[in-house]
């Protein structure tokens, strides 16, 4: 994502090698679910995600792509 830490929004690119069904969702510190960005099958290839984050407190967020069977979680930092 970049950029990170960030203020008030932050973009979020990934690539999928093959359709499937995607999810993605940010969590707060607490591991608690602050938002669901994304629910649905998806196309191969690039995707973009902007992250609007202008109604959440300061600090540390994790989000969380489910693509598949692959699941990755990065560290997101919203300073303010």
């Amino acid at each position: 994502n970049f950029p990170n830490p960030f203020n008030p929004s932050s973009t979020v690119r990934y690539e999928l090698p093959q359709p499937c069904h995607t999810r993605v969702d940010l969590f707060d510190q607490l591991g608690r679910l602050v938002r669901e960005l994304v629910n649905e099958g998806q196309t191969e290839g690039y995707h973009e995600l902007k992250i609007d984050a202008k109604n959440l407190a300061t600090g540390m967020y994790f989000l969380r792509v489910e693509a598949g069977n692959h699941i990755e979680a990065i560290k997101l930092l919203l300073l303010r």
